[in-house]
């Protein structure tokens, strides 16, 4: 993987409601990284930042409770514009839906991925090393005369 980015995915109950993705390297501290307005339907999909190389982090959603009308639904945005809506009563209602929830932590791993391309990187060079040899010139000895 090496950095590359994560699709996040999912469903809320209410439409159009503002989804922040929060990632952690600990399951302690947890920094808001993407934020998302869930479609009419509930549905909602971000791109975010991936695992370091060679590390794993967790993710979670944060249902914030507050929902977006039609127009700005299904549409992505940064954490601090979430936060401004939300501030600024920018919200259905200008309040909280539903009460704030988030969802249980998911862990990803770059370690298996990333330990993949590094060993295809190494049989290339073995191979490399390998028909190199082959392709020396033997190296021819005179016979010692009396």
């Amino acid at each position: 993987m090496f950095g590359q980015a994560v699709t996040v995915k999912g469903y809320t109950s209410v439409a159009g409601m503002i989804v922040i993705v929060e990632q952690s390297s600990d399951q302690q501290t947890w920094n808001p990284i993407g934020a998302v307005a869930a479609d009419t339907s509930g549905n909602y999909q971000l791109a975010v930042p991936g695992p370091p190389a060679f590390g794993s982090v967790w993710y979670r959603a944060d249902f914030t409770g507050y929902a977006m009308d039609a127009p700005v639904a299904g549409t992505t945005f940064s954490v601090e514009q979430a936060q401004a809506y939300i501030d600024a009563g920018e919200t259905i209602g200008g309040a909280a839906m539903v009460p704030q929830s988030y969802t249980d932590p998911v862990a990803i791993s770059s370690v298996t991925n990333d330990a993949a391309v590094v060993l295809v990187i190494v049989i290339v060079l073995i191979l490399i090393a390998v028909l190199a040899m082959r392709r020396r010139k033997p190296t021819t000895t005179k016979p010692k005369t009396k």
